[in-house]
């Protein structure tokens, strides 16, 4: 083939030229946020494992350990699923864009593949696993994860209180995601075109009950982090199990900051934002990456709480207190409900333990033998 014959099979339209630009971009964003989730899962699969590890070692199963794997597998089947439909849709993309024979133009060849509904499929998939802003199944697990260690740890009388608040704002968080994921069912082709559209404003209703969910129960702990703390200083001992509480309080707000970057960064993006610029492309590739982020507050809880500080600190403490408790309070009838059950698990961490004892001290009663 001659010279000519070259350039004359190069020539575009000018509507070809700018879907050639669009399509160049598009793969060099799915490029940037492929590789990223790469880098990322692979520091996330150290992490599970890790953390398989370290439940392997325990003696005995307990209903907590159960909880945690099941949690544990079910986020690492939700994060290896999300990396393998990014891969899927990309070389999807490049081969009905780039080689397959579908349309004579670069423009129908866009939306042979736009309309695809393998690919639309997929897309409706990922709504369920991680949607607008903090919607989807790994969020709603790590609330449901970040309550119920809340809880775990929170034993005074306004526990009931607490609980019923922590639920309804997990069941709010739940309906509005819900909501939007049947309406993006039977409006199967409808695409968000600002934030007042009724898909984005259940997404981010259920993103904000997700956020309060996640510091109602960090500001828990970080109360019982400071409560301990100053019985520990009170009673004149140093306690390592304290280390637990500040790392579950530190993870949780961490946890925090990215789910309110990412309804920021979700909220920012308006019609008139160019896509794939810089606003575009940093909104797409942190939602992508932080999925996985999200997903490592799982492996990270259970290395926390399966960290096996010295004994000797806390049954110090609980003598010192117990003693403390029962001069002060001398004469004053048992709280049945209150005091530790000298059969608790022992996969039950010593957190649990040292909070029974402080709530028996704060309240002013004994702690019930036998």
């Amino acid at each position: 083939m001659d010279r000519e014959g070259v350039k004359s099979t190069l020539q575009l339209s000018q509507e070809d030229a700018a879907m050639l630009v669009f399509v160049g971009q598009r793969v060099g964003f799915n490029v940037k946020f492929i590789l990223a989730e790469v880098a990322l899962y692979g520091s996330y699969c150290v992490l599970v494992v890790l953390a398989l590890y370290t439940m392997s070692n325990r003696q005995q199963t307990s209903a907590q350990s159960i909880f945690l794997m099941t949690v544990l597998v079910i986020s690492f089947t939700l994060v290896t699923v999300i990396c393998i439909v990014d891969f899927v849709r990309f070389r999807a993309f490049i081969t009905t864009v780039l080689i397959d024979d579908v349309a004579a133009t670069v423009s129908g060849r866009l939306k042979y593949y736009a309309g695809r509904r393998d690919i639309k499929r997929l897309n409706l998939m990922m709504r369920w696993i991680g949607n607008i802003a903090d919607t989807g199944l790994l969020f709603f697990l790590n609330d449901a994860l970040a309550s119920w260690r809340a809880l775990a740890i929170w034993h005074s009388e306004s526990r009931f209180w607490m609980r019923a608040t922590l639920m309804s704002l997990l069941f709010v968080s739940f309906a509005f995601w819900l909501s939007e994921i049947i309406y993006a069912m039977f409006n199967f082709t409808h695409v968000a075109v600002d934030n007042f559209d009724i898909s984005a404003i259940l997404g981010y209703s259920s993103s904000s009950a997700s956020i309060a969910v996640n510091l109602c129960a960090t500001a828990m702990i970080a109360f019982k982090f400071h409560q301990h703390r100053l019985l520990a200083a009170q009673a004149g001992v140093r306690l390592e199990s304290l280390k637990i509480l500040l790392l579950l309080v530190e993870s949780g707000f961490l946890y925090a900051t990215i789910q309110i970057a990412r309804l920021a960064l979700a909220i920012s993006i308006v019609p008139s934002t160019p896509v794939y610029g810089v606003l575009h492309t940093a909104q797409k590739v942190f939602e992508s990456i932080s999925q996985i982020v999200t997903a490592m507050y799982t492996p990270a809880i259970i290395l926390i709480i399966s960290s096996r500080h010295s004994i000797a600190d806390t049954v110090q403490l609980q003598t010192i207190l117990s003693g403390v408790a029962s001069s002060h309070w001398a004469g004053r009838p048992d709280d049945p409900e209150v005091g530790v059950d000298a059969n608790v698990d022992r996969d039950v961490n010593e957190l649990e333990m040292t909070t029974f004892k402080h709530e028996t001290w704060q309240s002013g009663r004994p702690s019930s033998q036998g």
